[in-house]
């Protein structure tokens, strides 16, 4: 879900809009993985920590007038 900050910054808060468990299901399927009933539980889990290590990132709030970075040619 997005919403405004009072300077016009958008954030997202990915766990809001999010159905973790639809998915592990849906990606598998897609995969043709089939996870054991017994290990899934652990899986969602896994996805929903990743969602919580992802948040801070995405709530960073950057400038509308931020340049990309240049291309680093070795």
């Amino acid at each position: 879900m997005q919403s405004s900050s009072s300077e016009g910054a958008i954030s997202f808060d990915v766990q809001a809009c999010f159905d973790v468990q639809t998915y592990v299901d849906q990606t598998a399927a897609l995969l043709g993985l089939k996870i054991s009933p017994e290990i899934r539980p652990s899986v969602v889990e896994n996805f929903e920590r990743i969602m919580a290590i992802a948040q801070p990132v995405l709530d960073f709030e950057l400038p509308d007038n931020l340049e990309p970075a240049p291309t680093f040619d070795p």
